[in-house]
């Protein structure tokens, strides 16, 4: 005799936490340890805080900012992060003289900040410096924070020689590859794979490097890229 049961199961949702934040902020730190910009250029000059979003905008705050390099656009306060635009105005390359943030609150409360400078040249070359391609098998998973489950594809790293995308040589996504084509394909189908990480990491790269969790971003849509890698792959090598 057989049995069949069935279980509902209720999925329950969690809303995401809203930030409240504090009415005065009890830190507020540089997310950069220096700020390296090209001349002309804008950027965004990061700072964590758990001060509330209003904390400026009520003049319960104040916010002064000093350099004879960058020229300040603006700042928003959103939720944990002080985000300041600057465009730099200055006319040679090099280091420069630290940045100056000092922000103060009405109730006596003050945090003076340092951030040192240098003036680069136009970081736009990045694109014609062929990053390297490197691969990272399964013992390396760990070190990179990548989930043992083999989910993770490829990420890009920059450090001061480059650009650098790292692939995983030993994902989920390459084996579902390699069992569902011929093995004379199996070569061929890998070199695929490893383009297709190349280029995507590094597009991605390009599209979210000025965001504080561009690492966060770059990761999450490659994943989701490795999902779908081995059905496209295999129709390519279909007879």
């Amino acid at each position: 005799r057989s049995f069949s049961k069935s279980t509902n199961v209720k999925l329950k949702i969690i809303p995401k936490k809203e930030f409240i934040g504090e009415q005065y902020p009890s830190f507020i730190t540089p997310q950069k340890g220096i700020l390296r910009i090209p001349k002309d250029e804008a950027r965004k000059l990061n700072f964590k805080t758990d001060a509330a979003n209003d904390f400026f905008s009520s003049n319960r705050g104040k916010l002064s900012f000093d350099s004879k390099d960058l020229e300040l656009l603006g700042h928003k306060l959103k939720n944990g992060v002080l985000q300041l635009s600057v465009k730099c105005v200055a006319k040679t390359l090099g280091k420069k003289d630290d940045i100056k943030v000092d922000i103060d609150g009405d109730n006596g409360i003050h945090f003076p900040m340092l951030i040192p400078l240098e003036v680069i040249e136009d970081e736009e070359s990045e694109r014609f410096k062929k990053p390297a391609l490197l691969p990272v098998g399964r013992e390396g998973w760990k070190g990179r924070g990548w989930d043992e489950n083999g989910g993770d594809i490829a990420e890009v790293m920059k450090d001061i020689d480059g650009l650098t995308v790292y692939y995983n040589s030993e994902s989920k996504a390459l084996e579902q590859i390699k069992n569902r084509i011929r093995t004379d394909d199996a070569p061929a189908a890998e070199k695929k794979y490893m383009s297709d990480c190349y280029i995507q990491a590094l597009h991605m790269y390009f599209e979210f490097k000025d965001d504080p969790d561009y690492k966060n971003y770059v990761r999450r849509s490659m994943k989701a890229l490795g999902k779908s890698m081995p059905v496209m792959i295999s129709k390519l090598f279909r007879s």
